[in-house]
């Protein structure tokens, strides 16, 4: 073990889902140095957690920040940590305002600030000639036609600390931005949400996955959205695979992330999750990027193509044993998702059972006789998907996301 931390004093570790309890509870990292703070419904889980932790917090409403920063401060005075660990996207910035609050180690606010606000971590891009879609924050309706004078439809609508594509909305002409502004929930009075307004791009996109040493990136590699999952709003289907090492593209991307994790006060031992497009002339123009493991099957993949665990390289960062050696890597096979979107109506029938032996993890989320009124905007609720299919080449894989695609909505039944 090389600079390892001493363990001796406590940590505060801020989970608020179940993946990452279980990243945490799989991790080599000393459960019993850990103060909890989870969700009143991981309280079913009492037991266990009360064995394996040395102390758990239940949040009554875990979003709520000031009850989370309340109940995180009030640990501290009872049971001081030295660290806090934060592996979900909601917990970043309010995990790093803890941390300066307490004058503890770790990531704060300016660092968490570029890694969750948008319209932040474009203008420190920009900056520095990393190309980006012409944007402006959106404090009022006024913002929106304002930046309208001076860029084409479709214009993009996105809040400022959003998370995937939730919230992304695209406006095709005047009579949406209309419809837009008079429907009236993102404005009222002078209370606002955070919102920012951004050019439409025209181009494929793709996201890059790895983790970022003490001052370099140790493991980089990219995926295509041949759906992106901005589609399931649409719904139609969203996946994702990650490239063959004989794609050109391979190269440039993982050189472009390392580029662009340089310029941005990036944390040491992280995980990060960036999201480009590439244009029709060959252009590489950013769109967002995050300090966490990516989301769906990111997880699966990477110990599938590459036998990497991304949340054991982010407890062993947090303990120091992470090598600093930049690491060659390619993948072994390549591994792909795919997510179908929910619709309203009574589900009639769904198969459980997919019959393709290269789709090597399958889920469905609703049964037969399902009446569903789910939010239709929540790209996160899916119908059902596979975190996981794999193939030889690129080519095979666009196929099979096809013949998967085609078997998924001819078994799906939905009455009326």
């Amino acid at each position: 073990m090389t600079d390892s931390i001493e363990f001796s004093q406590k940590w505060l570790a801020c989970i608020y889902d179940q993946q990452s309890l279980d990243d945490l509870l799989q991790s080599s990292f000393p459960q019993k140095s850990v103060i909890l703070l989870c969700p009143l419904s991981m309280q079913n889980n009492t037991s266990l957690l009360e064995t394996s932790f040395c102390k758990v917090i239940y949040a009554k409403d875990y979003l709520n920040t000031g009850e989370f920063i309340s109940l995180a401060y009030k640990a501290y005075s009872q049971l001081p940590y030295k660290g806090i660990i934060a592996p979900h996207e909601i917990d970043i910035l309010r995990a790093a305002n803890v941390r300066h609050l307490l004058n503890l180690a770790g990531q704060h606010p300016p660092s968490a600030r570029a890694f969750r606000q948008k319209t932040a971590m474009k203008e420190i891009l920009q900056q520095h000639g990393i190309l980006v879609p012409n944007f402006e924050v959106m404090n009022s309706p006024a913002d929106l036609l304002e930046f309208m004078k001076n860029n084409t439809f479709p214009i993009v609508v996105k809040p400022d600390f959003g998370t995937g594509s939730q919230g992304v909305i695209i406006l095709k002409d005047q009579d949406e931005v209309t419809a837009y502004l008079e429907d009236g929930s993102s404005f009222q009075g002078d209370i606002h949400e955070d919102l920012q307004v951004e050019a439409f791009i025209e181009g494929t996109m793709y996201n890059i996955n790895g983790f970022f040493g003490e001052n370099d990136v140790i493991y980089s590699w990219p995926c295509i959205y041949p759906q992106q999952s901005i589609e399931m709003l649409s719904g139609r289907p969203a996946s994702s695979y990650t490239l063959q090492a004989s794609n050109p593209l391979v190269e440039r991307l993982n050189a472009y992330t390392q580029k662009v994790l340089k310029i941005l006060p990036t944390p040491p031992y992280t995980p990060f999750h960036l999201e480009v497009f590439v244009t029709p002339k060959d252009e590489i123009i950013f769109c967002e990027i995050a300090c966490r493991i990516g989301g769906k099957g990111v997880r699966q993949g990477w110990t599938e193509s590459l036998g990497i665990s991304l949340s054991d390289l982010y407890y062993q960062g947090l303990m120091r044993e992470q090598s600093k050696i930049k690491k060659e890597i390619s993948p072994a096979i390549l591994s792909g998702e795919i997510w179908f979107p929910v619709k309203q109506g009574k589900l009639k029938h769904i198969e459980e059972i997919c019959p393709f032996p290269w789709v090597k993890d399958y889920r469905t989320f609703y049964r037969g006789g399902d009446l569903i009124s789910a939010d239709l905007n929540n790209i996160n609720d899916c119908l059902c998907g596979s975190p996981l299919l794999v193939a030889q080449t690129e080519g095979e894989m666009l196929e099979r996301l096809d013949e998967l695609m085609d078997w998924v909505q001819k078994t799906t039944q939905w009455e009326g």
